[in-house]
Order: C-alpha cells, then structure tokens, then sequence
C-alpha cells in the first residue's frame, strides 16, 4: 500500500508539473497571439489608411484635370460663339417663323386629313353595318324561306299520308256500302220471307177458319201455332230493322268524321299557302327596299368620295406649295451652313492650339501616373510583407494547434493514469477496509471474550491492535490528501478550460 501511495503522488506531482508547464506554455501562447492579431490589425489599417489617401489622390488629380478642361473648353466656346450669336439669332428667327408656318400649315392639312379619314371610316363603317345588315336579314330570309320549303315539304308528306289514309277510308266506305249492300240484300230476303210468313200465316188463318169448326183440341192448336208465327215474325222484323238502322248509323258516322278530316286538312294546306305566298311577298317587298338602300348608300358614299378626292387634290396643291417654300428655306439654310463652314475653318486653329494645351496635360497626367504606379509597387511590397506576416501567423497558429494536440494527449494519458491509480487505490482502500472490518471485528471478539472470562490482553494482541489503529490513522490521512488533491486539480482543471 505504501509503495503504491508512493507511485500515485509521485505521478500526480508529475502531471501537476506538466500541467503547471501547459498552462505557462497557454499564456505565453496566448500572449503572442494577442501581439499577431495587433501587427495584423495594424497592418490592415495602414493599408486602409494608404488605399484611402492613394484613391484622394487620384481623385483630385482627376478633378483639377476635369476642371483645367472644362475651363478651357468654355473659354474656347465662349471666344467661338461670341461672333456667331448674332447671326444665329437672325437665322434662328428667320427659320423659327417658316418652321411655325410650315408646321401650323402641316397641322391644319392633317387635321383636315384627319377628318376626311374618319369621315371615311364612319362611311365604311356605316356601309359595312348596312351590307352586313342586309347580309344577315337576307339570311334570315333565306332561312325562313327554307324553313317553309321544309315545312311545306313536311305538309305534302302528311298530305300524301292523308291521302293514303283517304284512300283506305274510301276502300273502307266501299267495303261497308258492299256489306250495307249485302244487307240491304239480306233486309230484302227477310222481307220476302216476312211476306212468304204472312203469306202463310193467312194461308194458315184461312185454314183456321175453315177448320173452325173442327174440335176445340185443333182450336187451340190452331191459336197457339199463329201466336209463335207471330212472335217469330216479329221478332225477325225488329231484328232486321234495328241491324239495318244501327249500319246506316254507322255508315252515315264514317262518312261525316272522313268529309270533316278532309275539309280540315284542305283548309290547313290552303291557309299554309297563303301564309307561305304572304311571307314570300313581304320577302320580295325587304329585298327590294334593301336593294333600293344599298344603292342609294352607293350612291352617297360616291358622292362623298369624290368630294374628298377633291379636297384632297386641293390639299397637295397646298403641300407643294409650302415644299416649294421649304425649298427656298433650305438654299438659306445651305448658304448660312456655308459661311458657318468658314468661321469653322478659322476656329479650328483655336481649337488645335487648344489641343496641344491638352496633349501637355496629359503628358502630366502620365507622369502622375508613374508616380502612382511607384507607389503600387510599394503598395505590393508592402502586401507581400503583409502576407509573409500572415503565413507566419499560420505557422504559429499550426503550432499552436500541434501544442494543443500534445496536451489533449497528455490530459488523454493523464486521465488513463489516473484511472489507473484511482483502480490500484480503489483496490487497495478495499483491501485495507477488509482489514479494518477484520481488526474491528477481532477487536470486538477480544473485548467480549476479556469482558466475559475477566481476563486482559496480552501484550502481542495490544501491539497488534495499536499497529492496526495508527494504520487506520494513516488512512484517514491519506484519503483527506487525495480529497484535497482532487479538489485542486478540479480548481486547475477549471481554469485550464477558462485559458482555452
């Protein structure tokens, strides 16, 4: 135990020292860093500042040269101008009337053009609406017209099915006059046969009569028979008489609702007819007064167009005239160009003085130049001092970062030995535990057996005992050390993470 109390403070002032050192090496670190960020932030600013005063410069050497130039442009126009401005002043007043002339001239032409044009297009507008006008209503005509034909078409069809069905209603009415025929035949023969029965029965009375006189038996029999020729005869005539009345019924039925179906349809095709003749005439009646319209609108709009080839003519006579005063206008103008021509010629001497004042300036201005180049190159140097200063502050920050590394290793390996120690102590302060609860428990067992049998301990016991309490003395010692290690390492700990 006592060696490996040994080891573990021997180590623990070992990383202690190595700790004490990375923490001088972080601040000299940090100090130095602190020296490169100012030398960087100096030299940033001086070559603000130089940029700075370099763009002045040339700012105002740009500007003198601006202004020399601009004055002695305006000298040049002033001395240029001053014998000029009373001519062009006559000339500006003289083109200034025949320009407002023209242009009033011009004005009032495309005015009239202008009116001319819209009455034009209000015309074409006015024809176009008219023709489509008439386009669409003969349209519609031509619509209706169709409409009818198809309608009248349709009516023949149904006349035509009409027909068809007249004409099996007049085999239907041939077929019942036949059967009326034949019953009439019939009504005939029962009134023949009526005859032949009464015939007969007065044959039978006579016989009757005549054998009235025969017994009361044949008497009866007599009367009983003429009562069933009676009712027989009688029968037979109500029957023949109602068939006969009940076919004529329906004879006369047929016939009357035929020659009703008829007369309706012959006054519907007549009344079609005429309504289809009247909208063919009111037809007629629209297209010629639309015909009549159209060529009365023709005829305007002639008139009108030649109205305004006329005035249009008149209008270019007008143009030509005030071309012709334009002519005129221009030969001034040439002549006026002429002379100025020559007043050119004679400034330009002026002019080329001027430029060769210019070209001294600019040979000045490439002198300035070459002095600003110089300072470039300064400025380069300077640059090039500057970015050496920055790598060196990247080797230094590579450096800085290969310290750092080295001391995350050595916390890495610190922090391994000290879980290392922690389980050989850990191990060890169980051992001596095991110990103590041992001798505590030997110690109780030797007070209980002294209490018990009254005797006391030998000596040897008394020694071990006492070796036993200053060890656990010891301990205690030892355990208050390591809390007050770890605490001071937790404080440099601390502080560590606060430098970085």
């Amino acid at each position: 135990i006592k060696n490996l109390e040994s080891e573990v403070f021997a180590r623990q002032e070992m990383i202690n020292n190595i700790t004490k050192q990375l923490g001088d090496a972080n601040t000299k670190n940090e100090k130095l860093h602190g020296k490169v960020l100012q030398g960087s932030d100096l030299l940033t600013q001086l070559r603000n500042k130089l940029e700075e005063l370099q763009k002045e410069i040339n700012k105002n050497r740009f500007e003198n040269f601006f202004h020399e130039e601009a004055m002695a442009r305006s000298k040049v126009q002033e001395q240029y101008f001053g014998g000029m401005q009373d001519i062009i002043l006559l000339l500006s007043g003289e083109n200034g009337a025949l320009l407002t002339r023209y242009f009033n001239e011009i004005c009032r032409l495309d005015n009239v053009t202008r009116v001319l044009d819209a009455e034009k297009v209000a015309a074409r507008q006015k024809s176009d609406k008219m023709k489509v006008n008439l386009e669409e209503e003969l349209q519609g005509l031509r619509e209706r017209e169709i409409k009818q034909t198809h309608a009248i078409e349709t009516r023949n069809v149904e006349i035509a099915a009409l027909q068809e069905k007249v004409g099996k209603h007049e085999e239907s009415l041939i077929l019942l006059r036949s059967e009326v025929e034949a019953q009439r035949k019939r009504c005939e023969e029962f009134k023949n046969m009526n005859k032949l029965l009464s015939d007969k029965i007065f044959d039978a009375e006579n016989l009757l009569q005549e054998m009235s006189t025969a017994s009361e038996k044949q008497i009866y029999f007599s009367h009983s028979v003429t009562r069933q020729l009676d009712d027989t005869a009688g029968l037979l005539m109500f029957f023949s008489e109602h068939y006969v009345n009940w076919i004529f019924k329906k004879v006369d039925i047929v016939v009357m609702e035929f020659d009703k179906a008829c007369a309706k349809e012959n006054e519907r095709v007549l009344d079609a007819l005429n309504h289809l003749r009247k909208v063919q005439e009111e037809t007629k009646e629209r297209y010629t007064n639309l015909h009549m319209k159209l060529n009365d609108a023709e005829f305007r709009l002639g008139e009108r167009e030649k109205a305004s080839v006329e005035k249009f003519e008149n209008f270019l006579s007008e143009i030509r005239l005030i071309e012709k005063q334009r002519d005129v206008a221009e030969k001034m103008k040439k002549d006026l160009l002429r002379k100025l021509d020559s007043v050119n010629d004679q400034r330009l001497a002026e002019i080329n003085k001027k430029d060769e004042q210019i070209h001294e300036l600019l040979l000045n201005l490439d002198a300035e130049k070459h002095k600003i180049q110089t300072v470039e190159t300064k400025f380069q140097k300077l640059q090039k001092k500057f970015d050496h200063e920055v790598e060196r502050k990247k080797e230094y920050k590579r450096a800085l970062e290969e310290v750092k590394a080295k001391r995350e290793e050595a916390e890495r390996y610190r922090a391994t030995e000290k879980d290392w120690a922690m389980k050989a102590i850990h191990r060890a302060n169980e051992e001596v535990n095991y110990w103590v609860r041992s001798f505590e428990k030997l110690k109780s067992m030797l007070d209980e057996i002294s209490r018990r049998s009254g005797t006391q301990v030998s000596a040897v016991d008394q020694a071990m005992i006492n070796s036993f309490e200053e060890a656990k003395k010891r301990i205690v010692l030892r355990d208050q050390v390591v809390n007050i290690v770890s605490s001071e390492e937790e404080i440099h700990k601390g502080k560590r993470s606060r430098i970085e």
